[in-house]
């Protein structure tokens, strides 16, 4: 009766405790209300804003919800960059925290908008962290990385606070989730070193969780089950409802990995608790696919393939995609314990395949080890093999052991099916000294049994009999049932095989008498399972229609505000019809005043008009003798414009051939000019003779660069081009070469790209004249260490050419004049102001920019 007492007792007094908590954490929120509300300093405000929202996340993040919108209401109004970070960081966070992540997403996004390149403090770097988080949860691991990186960046050289000890509890997180537990514990001890100076309970309780997880992950029970408890405790005193949830999870987890299976259950009941008050959808999901564990434990595995359906949905939902993967592996467990290998092989591809895209080794190492299952049951053993040994590798990369000794027992199935009993034998004892690490007593007893009957089966009696006394000794000793049982059982078949019949039938007694004692007790534990198993059915049947219930409620709500809004509508279109109807009798009213006073006013002018009349009939008669008069010169004139026109027509022709034919006639000469200097410059050895050749050779080919301008003015009016299929590597080669010798020169680097894929047609002469004077232009204002990029790309029909010098530039109040005949914006320019001028004409001629 004691007993019951003090059990009793100890949850009045959490709950107790927990209540008073709660009591006091609402009465500093309700103090700071209170002092933000008299505050009348709009900066103030937003600061008392946050850490109100800050002290309700833990236990009632609807109320917070509530108060960062404020807060983010007010920070807007400011336009403060610094108020509006925190405030859309804290709005984002309960989107985070409901499930909504793209709203999530979308708040974070607008907090680094909003701060630009600026550093408040510990913002945006704990925006970052935040950021990191939701794409964990979404499986995106290189994404969060990043994120977490750029938060610790931007923290550095900064006293260690509560961003630092965020960013590192989480980046400890992304490790664990990777199965990376030596970097995720060294990660969580920087965090909880930093929250143990802080002095914040529930933050290092968080941390106290990743340790208990990693540990039971690493098959360390006592260390699991000490921290899990540890944070199970100080959860439910400060009432936060997510700590609360997670640890119950965390601890189902823990009790199933004991064979503890009505433990299990209830701790996944008291997550369901917790979330028929709040709706994570990330944890429901994650309880129910741990409920399709139980079920699958039970080997009742439709019921497991039911919840697992369920968590697949809510993962779906939400993008979980890493959670979507670890479904997807568990319902191929449970199909292929049904045999059904077809749909157990397809959704443990999916797995390996999402795994493989989050670089998610130890999820890897889960699905091959599934599909080796797969395999091994259809007999498949090389194939079998094959997959066990690609699972074995990687577990052993991340040094998992009890998983390693999972994967080496399979494999020493298979050998053993195969009858290659050497190598079974070698990989049983192998598995043998992972287990003896791991002092995992149920484990131990196993491995001795398994190598007893090997040795059997080799007809090494004596080893075989040694191994199973071992096991048998290991069994009694560890109390455990089950490997005492298939214990006997070896014993009995291993002496049956050696003729020892009365050996064998002792032993077979044995094995009925503590067969037939498991089964009483299964029997027994299964009615348990089967009572608790139906509170939890009801637990949950209660938080989906709770959550049918919300969806209706939400959507009578949205129905209710159409409605409103519509009621509103046509009531605000009476008040404007009523308001239009007002303004039209005023009108009307004023209108009838005015008319009538018009009208008084026209009677006047009536009279004053006739008069009038007689006067403008005399002059109308004169108008019309002055108009035909005018219509006859206008006859006249139409002729002389025509004839006009022609002739400026004629004009502009000749003098079209003209510049032609001149610059044409002016070059043959000035070609020949040039030669003459060049053999000059070869013969004569007198250097101030010499410096005037060049002299006269370098005006000679400014001349004629000149002619050659005045040509394309000609070239690119004329109308007797003929459009063609353009080359433009081949238009770039003959344009380059015509200033190769200057290129060489000023050693200049030409750079080049031509990405035209499709037929271009177009004038090439014209293009010609493009590309000639955006290079000649180019060279003319190089500088030291000169370089050229010529770019010529497609975008559709079109085709953009860009020609880039890394001269001196040109200076902004000449830029409107770029483009002008015979302007020149340096005194350094050489030419004749003539060579942009052509390229905007070229470009206008071809319909370009």
């Amino acid at each position: 009766m004691m007993n019951f007492r003090i059990f009793i007792l100890v949850p009045l007094w959490a709950l107790l405790l927990s209540s008073a908590q709660l009591c006091a954490q609402s009465s500093a929120v309700d103090s700071l209300v209170t002092v933000m509300n008299a505050t009348q300093d709009d900066g103030q405000k937003t600061k008392l804003l946050h850490r109100i929202v800050s002290s309700l996340w833990d236990f009632d993040f609807e109320r917070a919800y509530t108060f960062s919108q404020q807060e983010l209401k007010l920070a807007n109004k400011l336009k403060n960059p610094e108020a509006q970070v925190i405030a859309f960081t804290d709005v984002g966070m309960y989107h985070y925290f409901v499930g909504n992540y793209p709203e999530a997403a979308r708040y974070y996004l607008q907090a680094l908008n909003a701060v630009g390149d600026q550093n408040f403090g510990e913002y945006p770097a704990y925006t970052y962290t935040r950021i990191g988080n939701l794409y964990r949860v979404q499986g995106e691991f290189d994404s969060a990385q990043v994120n977490y990186e750029k938060s610790i960046q931007l923290l550095e050289g900064s006293p260690p606070g509560i961003s630092l000890a965020s960013v590192y509890f989480h980046t400890g997180w992304l490790h664990h989730d990777l199965s990376r537990f030596d970097l995720a514990l060294e990660y969580v001890h920087k965090a909880r070193t930093i929250r143990n100076a802080i002095g914040d309970s529930l933050l290092i309780a968080e941390c106290w969780r990743v340790i208990g997880t990693s540990h039971l992950e690493l098959s360390n029970m006592d260390s699991a089950s000490y921290y899990l408890n540890r944070v199970r405790a100080l959860a439910g005193r400060y009432g936060d409802t997510e700590l609360v949830i997670l640890t119950n999870i965390n601890l189902g987890d823990y009790f199933l990995a004991h064979g503890q299976a009505i433990e299990a259950i209830r701790s996944y009941e008291s997550a369901l608790d917790s979330l028929m008050v709040h709706d994570f959808k990330r944890y429901r999901a994650l309880t129910l696919m741990q409920i399709g564990k139980v079920y699958e434990n039970r080997s009742d595995f439709l019921r497991a393939i039911d919840y697992y359906i369920e968590s697949l949905r809510l993962n779906e939902e939400l993008n979980s995609r890493h959670q979507v993967a670890r479904v997807y592996a568990n319902m191929g467990w449970a199909h292929n314990n049904l045999k059904n290998f077809i749909q157990a092989d397809e959704q443990a591809m999916k797995s390996l395949s999402m795994m493989r895209q989050m670089k998610d080794k130890a999820g890897e190492a889960f699905a091959f080890n599934l599909l080796g299952n797969i395999a091994f049951n259809r007999k498949l053993y090389a194939k079998a093999e094959v997959l066990y040994d690609s699972a074995l590798q990687l577990r052993k990369e991340l040094q998992l052991d009890e998983q390693v000794s999972n994967t080496i027992f399979n494999l020493a199935r298979v050998y053993e099916r195969q009858g290659r009993y050497d190598d079974a034998l070698k990989y049983y004892q192998s598995d043998l000294e992972v287990v003896g690490r791991l002092k995992d007593k149920g484990a131990l007893a196993l491995s001795y049994n398994n190598i007893g009957w090997l040795y059997a089966l080799k007809r090494e009696f004596a080893n075989a009999e040694k191994h199973l006394k071992e096991g048998q000794r290991l069994s009694l000793l560890f109390g455990q049932s089950i490997d005492l049982r298939d214990n006997y059982l070896n014993f009995a078949r291993l002496y049956k095989l050696t003729g020892r019949t009365s050996e064998a039938n002792t032993y077979y007694e044995k094995y009925i008498a503590v067969n037939d004692s498991l089964q009483i007790h299964e029997n027994a534990l299964a009615a348990q399972q089967r009572d608790a198993l139906y509170q939890l059915e009801k637990k949950n049947l209660e938080i989906q229609n709770l959550n049918a219930r919300n969806e209706v409620r939400e959507q009578e709500i949205k129905s209710q505000n159409a409605k409103i809004y519509l009621q509103n509508t046509i009531l605000g279109l009476i008040v404007i019809a009523l308001a239009l109807i007002s303004i039209v009798a005023i009108v009307l009213y004023r209108s009838y005043r005015l008319k009538i006073k018009a009208n008084e006013e026209l009677s006047k002018l009536n009279l004053a008009i006739y008069e009038q009349k007689e006067e403008i009939q005399a002059q109308t008669d004169e108008l019309t003798e002055a108009n035909q008069t005018i219509q006859a010169i206008n006859k006249n004139l139409e002729g002389s414009v025509e004839e006009r026109t022609q002739q400026l027509k004629q004009a502009y022709t000749e003098l079209d051939t003209f510049i032609y034919r001149s610059s044409h006639d002016l070059r043959r000469p000035l070609t020949t000019f040039m030669g003459l200097t060049e053999v000059a410059r070869i013969s004569v050895k007198d250097q101030a003779a010499l410096e005037l050749f060049y002299k006269v050779n370098e005006t000679a080919q400014n001349l004629d660069r000149m002619l050659a301008k005045l040509q394309s003015v000609s070239l690119i009016a004329s109308n007797e081009l003929a459009p063609a299929e353009i080359s433009f590597e081949h238009e770039l080669d003959y344009a380059l070469s015509r200033y190769g010798e200057e290129i060489l020169d000023k050693r200049i680097r030409v750079e080049r790209s031509v990405k035209v894929s499709k037929p271009f047609v177009s004038y090439p002469a014209i293009i010609r004249v493009v590309l000639d004077n955006l290079l000649e232009n180019a060279i003319q204002f190089s500088i030291n260490n000169p370089i050229i990029k010529v770019d010529v790309s497609q975008a559709g029909s079109s085709v953009s050419i860009r020609v880039e010098d890394n001269g001196d530039g040109i200076p902004e109040e000449f830029r409107n004049r770029l483009y002008e005949m015979y302007f020149r914006a340096n005194e350094r320019s050489k030419g004749n102001g003539l060579g942009l001028y052509l390229v905007m004409k070229a470009a206008q001629r071809l319909k370009g920019d």
